[in-house]
């Protein structure tokens, strides 16, 4: 099977989904039957696997970003990936502490820059947090100034 170089390029830059392949190639107006070909290689060549997408985008945000479970599933809806495979991926419990320890880092940045609490709680809401976690960080705040 001859790709297009184009395409090659899209692949091996850096991990993509099946979704942003098959949008790519339509963006290059390939035949419907081609796509599918193309799709079906590169799913067995292992360049392309939603599931192992998922592990590693977790683990890309656990290490580099703060963010909320539903920050990472509204992602992973945006670049295509099945809902099933993204609630299998945040089914972790180890997500809910790196969600409380994300939301407490936010919450002590902003505060320590002097902003209110209200604006920081609607802050973290908007970003996805849970109404618990916002709760628990701002509490946890609170007791580290106190004292």
């Amino acid at each position: 099977m001859i790709i297009d170089d184009k395409l090659v390029r899209y692949v091996l830059f850096k991990r993509r989904t099946e979704s942003e392949v098959r949008n790519k190639c339509n963006q290059l107006k390939y035949e419907e039957d081609y796509i599918e070909q193309v799709i079906e290689y590169l799913k067995e060549a292992e360049y392309i696997n939603d599931k192992t997408y998922v592990e590693k985008y977790i683990n890309n945000v656990k290490k580099l970003k703060h963010s909320s479970i539903n920050e990472m599933r509204i992602d992973l809806m945006r670049r295509g990936v099945d809902l099933d495979l993204i609630d299998e991926g945040l089914s972790d419990e180890e997500l809910e502490d790196f969600e409380l320890e994300s939301a407490i880092y936010l919450v002590n940045k902003r505060m320590k820059s002097g902003e209110d609490i209200e604006k920081t709680k609607k802050y973290l809401m908007n970003k996805g947090y849970s109404y618990s976690n916002v709760s628990k960080a701002i509490d946890n705040f609170k007791n580290i100034d106190d004292n």
